[in-house]
């Protein structure tokens, strides 16, 4: 029986088999990296070589997806910076909004230091959790929704072992975030204080959410057994942010 189309089959397979350099982030990146909840979308940032337009346009065929013509491509590709369009299957209505790299640093930072991760039994490429964090914080920062810092928290209480923090205070201290950071880490300690009844109940009920979301068409799940709700984080080599100039973002 043909499974499924997922995300990962629909728009990161093919990203892979083209070779085409690319990390998954926004919201299925904080499903990994700790904040089960299913979506519909993948946020990607590319990084595309002078001959990868030509290579990208033929990935999605227009009798199954939108996708922009070659020209768009070729035109956001030529952006410094906030280049972007989106991918839509019709059968399903999933979407990938795909952002180019760019000249931007943050973005390069955080592609040459991406972490594969499985989903669906399928080897893909994740920002680093710093990157996730950060991007999360901006987005709180511009009025967004205060999900963005409950997924942070969250990120934070499961994974933050995993959390290079000099890299982290870095970028957060060049992007101005040392507000919301700070409220996502009081959020984190204050569920730290419930009592250990209620936060086993909810560490029970974490389970069952990332066990439901590793079989719907989205899911994530990591690739060693008996680990769903902390998936094991397999780091690229480190590199260092370097010094940017704040407003290059």
């Amino acid at each position: 029986m043909t499974p499924a189309p997922s995300l990962v089959t629909l728009f990161l397979v093919p990203l892979d088999r083209a070779g085409i350099e690319y990390m998954v982030t926004g919201g299925l990146a904080a499903v990994v990296y700790g904040h089960p909840r299913l979506t519909l979308d993948v946020d990607l940032v590319v990084r595309l070589g002078p001959r990868d337009p030509a290579i990208l346009a033929t990935l999605w065929p227009s009798a199954d997806f939108y996708s922009p013509p070659l020209e768009v491509i070729v035109e956001e590709r030529a952006r410094a910076e906030h280049g972007h369009f989106n991918v839509v299957h019709h059968e399903t209505a999933m979407r990938a909004d795909i952002y180019l790299a760019g000249r931007d640093t943050f973005h390069a930072w955080a592609l040459d230091n991406r972490v594969a991760r499985t989903i669906d039994g399928v080897g893909i490429q994740f920002a680093p959790i710093e990157y996730v964090i950060v991007y999360k914080l901006r987005f709180a920062s511009m009025g967004g929704s205060d999900r963005h810092l409950r997924d942070v928290a969250r990120i934070l209480e499961v994974s933050g072992p995993a959390v290079d923090r000099s890299a982290l205070d870095r970028w957060v201290a060049l992007f101005g975030l040392h507000t919301e950071l700070s409220k996502a880490e009081a959020t984190t300690r204050t569920k730290a204080r419930i009592d250990p009844v209620s936060r086993r109940n909810q560490a029970d009920r974490d389970q069952a959410r990332i066990k439901a979301h590793a079989t719907a068409p989205a899911g994530a799940t990591d690739s060693r057994r008996g680990n769903e709700e902390r998936p094991a984080i397999r780091p690229a080599a480190r590199v260092a942010p370097p010094g940017i100039e704040p407003g290059l973002f």
